[in-house]
């Protein structure tokens, strides 16, 4: 099955914010992750204060493991829901 980023982006053009969830959880759920870090990277830019994040290793490699699980079970939707034709 495909990914569909194409659907999705065309359903974000049209503000049909339900469907392009429907069409790709992740890929929504990564833009408007993407959105609110680029907010608050530019507030933080523009009141010239800085941040940073620091995680253990530990941590990191729990990330890694949550994001693989996280794509497989997009992956694994998306192929349910939309089974090739």
């Amino acid at each position: 099955p495909t990914c569909g980023s194409t659907r999705f982006a065309l359903a974000m053009v049209d503000l049909n914010l339900l469907q392009a969830f429907k069409f790709n959880p992740l890929f929504f759920i990564f833009s408007v992750l993407v959105t609110i870090h680029f907010a608050v990277s530019l507030y933080f830019t523009v009141k010239k204060r800085y941040y940073k994040v620091q995680f253990s290793s530990k941590m990191k490699n729990l990330a890694r493991i949550a994001l693989i699980l996280v794509i497989l079970t997009n992956w694994i939707y998306l192929w349910v829901i939309f089974p090739k034709t």
